[in-house]
């Protein structure tokens, strides 16, 4: 791995141009990752672009940075993708790899595919915002206070404020060492995990009264589909962590939401103590960690349900037996 960072840095040093791509449906993790690295490189005199599949979620927009939505593959030096776990995860922007010198592929999903030439992948790291701290200190990068807030706030989403499992004591030496930038931690956790509009705080509380228990209280789902978004005035792009609802249920091991989307049913997993939700989305064609994980389901909420609940009893049961 010390030599793939090693070519990595010498890639940053020596390519002139860099096409960075975050996961579809960028979480803070992702685009604060790409951000930091876009600066870092726009420091350096290099030419950096962001590309996203669609715009961003309003909530994203305290991270300083800017991004371009995808539309047509154009020559880099070098395709960056950061935070996803396989190709699929690139969306239509996978065209960037085909038509870069060389790609790159940065993450922390244990179930990375290591879809790029060069693939620094870490699954002891909490968030890509941590492996590309590391990274950047390493090559003796400049670390400004916006690049600080950038990886901090990765790190931070991608552990719950540091209340996941996936907190190591590495996880709180580089907070720790980003803290000493300035960075407003009252501010990014206000933003993170304690602001939402109105209209979508009055959706949550329709949701919850949505909340079904399965296999005895072991497994917590919730779901949203299109006419209650639209009931409320509310995109789904704004209605996120829906899945930390029944997390939060004593006795509750499994936590699953349901969203629909213009793509599909989006699914989120979470398991608290001892469930590998990674193999049921696995199942499912999805992928992530352990304790959280994702699905595009492309079919109707109903069918995504059944199909669901199938495969998460089947797994409750392996380990209950």
């Amino acid at each position: 791995m010390e030599n793939t960072r090693e070519t990595i840095i010498d890639l940053f040093r020596t390519k002139h141009t860099f096409a960075i791509l975050p996961h579809i449906n960028p979480d803070a993790d992702a685009i604060g990752s790409c951000y930091a690295v876009k600066h870092v490189l726009e420091a350096m005199g290099k030419r950096a672009a962001v590309f996203v599949e669609e715009t961003l979620p309003s909530y994203l927009s305290f991270l300083e940075g800017e991004c371009t939505v995808f539309t047509q593959a154009e020559p880099f030096d070098v395709c960056l993708c950061i935070d996803c776990g396989d190709l699929g995860r690139t969306g239509t922007r996978s065209a960037l790899l085909d038509t870069a010198q060389i790609s790159v592929n940065i993450d922390h999903h244990y179930a990375n595919t290591c879809f790029a030439q060069v693939n620094l992948v870490d699954a002891g790291a909490s968030s890509s915002g941590e492996i590309c701290y590391g990274l950047l200190l390493q090559m003796g990068a400049e670390i400004t206070p916006v690049i600080a807030a950038c990886l901090y706030s990765a790190i931070c989403a991608d552990t719950g404020g540091f209340r996941y499992s996936n907190t190591s004591a590495a996880t709180m030496r580089a907070a720790a060492g980003l803290l000493e930038y300035g960075v407003d931690i009252a501010r990014i956790n206000k933003v993170l995990f304690d602001t939402e509009s109105y209209p979508v705080f009055q959706l949550k509380g329709e949701i919850i009264r949505r909340v079904e228990l399965h296999c005895g209280g072991l497994v917590g789902l919730v779901w949203v589909d299109g006419e209650l978004l639209r009931r409320y005035g509310v995109d789904s792009k704004e209605v996120d962590n829906l899945v930390d609802l029944p997390r939060r249920i004593a006795g509750v091991e499994i936590a699953v939401s349901l969203k629909e989307s213009d793509k599909g049913i989006k699914v989120s997993l979470r398991s608290n103590e001892w469930a590998d939700v990674s193999k049921i989305a696995e199942r499912l064609g999805g992928g992530g960690h352990v304790r959280a994980a994702g699905i595009l389901m492309e079919m109707d909420m109903a069918a995504a349900k059944l199909l669901l609940l199938q495969e998460i009893k089947k797994a409750v049961g392996e380990q209950t037996e």
